[in-house]
C-alpha cells in the first residue's frame, strides 16, 4: 500500500512538470551576497553597473514539443542574440543545450530547476571574482485568450 501511495505521489508531482512546452520570459538578477560590504568605491560602482545591465536583459525562450528550443536575448548595450538547440526535462531539471547562436555553431549546456508548480524555472550561474552569482528566473507566458465575438444588439421595443 505504501508503494502505491508513493507511486501516486510521484506521478502527481511529475504532472506539474509534464508539459513545459510553450513560451517563457526570463529576467536576470544578481543573487544576494555579503561581497558589497567589503568593496571599495570603484568595486561598488562596478557592482551597481552590473546590476543595471542585468536588469536591462530580457530572455525569451520557446520550448517546442519536438524537444527543440529557440531563445532570444535583448538588452541595453548588447546586440540581439538568437539561439537554437535542444531541451529535455527529467525529474524537475530542465537541460538546454544550445547548438547555434546568431548563425554560429556553439555547444553550451545550461540546467534549470523547475519549481513545484511547474510555472517557473531558475538557473543559477556561478559567481565571478568580486560578484555574487547571477540568477535567471523564467516564468511561463500565459496562452492568449481567444477574443469573444461581440453579441449582436438586441432590438428594443418602443
Amino acid at each position: 500500500m505504501r508503494h502505491l501511495l508513493g507511486l501516486v505521489l510521484l506521478l502527481t508531482a511529475s504532472a506539474a512538470w509534464a508539459d513545459v512546452t510553450g513560451k517563457w520570459i526570463g529576467i536576470a538578477m544578481l543573487g544576494p551576497s555579503k561581497i558589497a560590504q567589503t568593496m571599495d568605491s570603484d568595486a561598488l560602482l562596478k557592482l551597481q553597473m552590473s546590476k543595471a545591465f542585468l536588469k536591462s536583459l530580457r530572455y525569451e525562450v520557446e520550448l517546442k514539443g519536438d524537444g527543440t528550443f529557440t531563445a532570444i536575448v535583448n538588452g541595453a548595450d548588447i546586440e540581439k542574440r538568437k539561439s537554437f538547440g535542444t531541451w529535455k526535462l527529467k525529474s524537475g531539471i530542465l537541460t538546454l543545450i544550445t547548438t547555434s547562436e546568431n548563425g554560429a555553431k556553439v555547444s553550451r549546456r545550461m540546467t534549470a530547476k523547475l519549481d513545484d508548480s511547474g510555472k517557473r524555472w531558475l538557473v543559477v550561474i556561478a559567481s565571478k571574482p568580486g560578484l555574487p552569482a547571477t540568477k535567471l528566473v523564467f516564468a511561463r507566458v500565459p496562452a492568449p485568450v481567444p477574443a469573444k465575438k461581440p453579441e449582436a444588439a438586441k432590438p428594443t421595443r418602443v
